[in-house]
């Protein structure tokens, strides 16, 4: 068999990828959505009196009032107008005008990238609006059930693997990314109603007992998401 023809530099391009991924920290400790260990409640601790919050869609939910109480200025943004909200409206795929380049020390977007139809944009138009050494915390569903609404208000569009988060993420430093449930956990959680009815019944330490059968490495590449830190260089 004769050489291929080479059409551009396939090694270079999966070395690259092979270090996109390898920079990755996957936690070991696995999320189980308990409410004593609320990942929000994390979020909050993290954020000082000084800086400035971008909150997308208002996903940090019932924390979204604390968040605002302790941060210097918090706004909100959404492709929908509500009744009060958002303070912004903007497609985030689309560009940002510059006088918002840098304006936040923290954006949010939790479960927002799988709505959106250009997830690069999105990781790209967050990088400019935060500051230098500003904070995005994501969290991007990957073995998950469909769930956009019938009237199509948002649209479920993508599953995210570390993989492919890794990518979209390259540009940014200190990526870390804590996978919710394990394998079996996450296995349970594709059954209907299981997230409305039954594991609110059975607790977080449920999906631990599911998962102490998995193996650890297959448990955090197989979660139901991963709930995401990274940091604008």
């Amino acid at each position: 068999m004769s050489a291929p023809i080479v059409l551009n530099d396939a090694a270079a391009a999966k070395a690259a990828r092979r270090a996109e991924i390898e920079r990755v920290r996957l936690l070991d400790d696995i999320s189980y959505n308990d409410p004593r260990k609320d990942w929000r409640e994390t979020i909050l601790a993290g954020i000082r009196a000084h800086e400035a919050v971008l909150d997308v869609g208002k996903s940090s939910r019932d924390w979204f009032e604390p968040i605002r109480a302790k941060a210097r200025l918090t706004h909100t943004l959404d492709i929908n107008v509500f009744e009060g909200y958002p303070d912004l409206l903007a497609d985030l795929c689309q560009p940002i005008p510059p006088a918002y380049h840098g304006a936040y020390d923290v954006v949010i977007a939790l479960a927002v990238i799988e709505c959106v139809y250009d997830p690069q944009a999105m990781v790209d138009n967050i990088a400019r609006l935060l500051k230098p050494g500003g904070r995005t915390y994501l969290y991007a569903p990957f073995l998950f059930q469909y769930h956009a609404p019938k009237d199509r208000s948002f649209q479920d569009n993508y599953r995210f693997s570390p993989d492919g988060l890794a990518y979209l993420l390259r540009d940014f430093t200190e990526v870390e990314m804590q996978p919710v449930r394990g394998q079996y956990a996450t296995i349970a959680n594709l059954l209907p109603s299981w997230k409305q009815r039954i594991e609110p019944v059975l607790g977080p330490g449920f999906g631990r007992l599911l998962d102490r059968w998995a193996d650890p490495r297959k448990s955090r590449l197989n979660a139901s998401g991963y709930n995401v830190t990274a940091v604008k260089p």
